[in-house]
């Protein structure tokens, strides 16, 4: 029997039984002795009534937090705004990016996952930005400054091919609902950053619960920026640290705003890369 079900059941046979003791406690004085034991039989009967709620909500409550501490269970549980959630079967993040709506940023979103089935997965992101609920997205991409030339041109590899493939899927419109926040032309100095130093996270909202997608670069972590593992905050605490990083790296980054034009900007930056993903992708008018 569902829990539900159950509850009304009690519920409404307390309220009827509670109705009974207050209709009998007026016939009481011609069957018991004073009116002290109408009075405990009505008091009995609102602990009764009450029992049953609390009883229920506490079951609910307990039931619910178990559910959401498990890290194999879904993210649309009200309880886990106060934890982590930890995703270790990496065939469950193949959707972990689907379905956010309303404002999204990404810091140094690598793109490596979505270039391994790149079809699919510019299908998601093509599915955000046609979507009504869906307002903006901020990609940060400090990073395009901060390795060495090696390493930058595997990651503009990945970004550009991604954004290629997908500005074929969605207008120009919805390609204007993205803006980039790159490096300003002097943000050479902060060159020669190992990208095992690196953190790439994801912070936007789902189904009404606000919450980051973390993972680390460190070979512990990940393998070419293919994370082992990644780590879902939704605790208020660390969003807040999260939300002023965000602040922060805007004031030192030139926004170019829609797929076009930051198209443009990485091919006339890292003309090189651009080429050689070219190279990767079906180019078919």
């Amino acid at each position: 029997m569902q829990r539900d079900t159950l509850e009304k059941i009690l519920s409404y046979g307390s309220a009827s039984v509670l109705v009974l003791i207050a209709i009998f406690s007026q016939f009481s004085e011609f069957l018991f002795p004073g009116k002290e034991l109408a009075f405990l039989i009505i008091f009995a009967g609102f602990v009764s009534f009450f029992s049953v709620h609390i009883f229920f909500e506490v079951k609910k409550i307990r039931s619910d937090f178990n559910k959401c501490a498990l890290p194999d269970k879904d993210f649309n549980c009200p309880y886990s705004k106060g934890g982590i959630k930890l995703i270790t079967d990496m065939r469950e993040s193949r959707n972990i990016f689907d379905d956010f709506t309303g404002i999204y940023h990404a810091y140094n979103a690598p793109l490596r996952f979505e270039t391994s089935d790149l079809d699919h997965q510019s299908d998601v992101h093509a599915r955000r930005y046609r979507s009504d609920h869906f307002e903006r997205a901020y990609y940060y991409y400090p990073v395009l400054s901060e390795l060495g030339e090696e390493e930058r041109e595997i990651w503009v590899q990945n970004i550009y091919a991604l954004y290629t493939t997908l500005a074929k899927k969605i207008t120009e419109k919805e390609g204007k609902k993205i803006t980039f926040y790159v490096p300003r032309k002097n943000a050479n100095a902060n060159a020669n950053v190992q990208q095992s130093q690196l953190v790439t996270y994801f912070m936007g909202e789902k189904e009404g619960l606000e919450q980051c997608v973390t993972y680390i670069h460190n070979p512990a972590f990940s393998t070419d920026s293919n994370p082992h593992f990644m780590i879902v905050f939704y605790n208020d605490w660390v969003l807040r640290y999260i939300r002023n990083h965000i602040e922060t790296s805007r004031k030192n980054l030139l926004p170019i705003i829609g797929i076009n034009e930051f198209l443009g900007y990485l091919e006339s930056n890292y003309p090189e890369a651009c080429n050689l993903a070219k190279l990767s992708i079906d180019f078919d008018a």
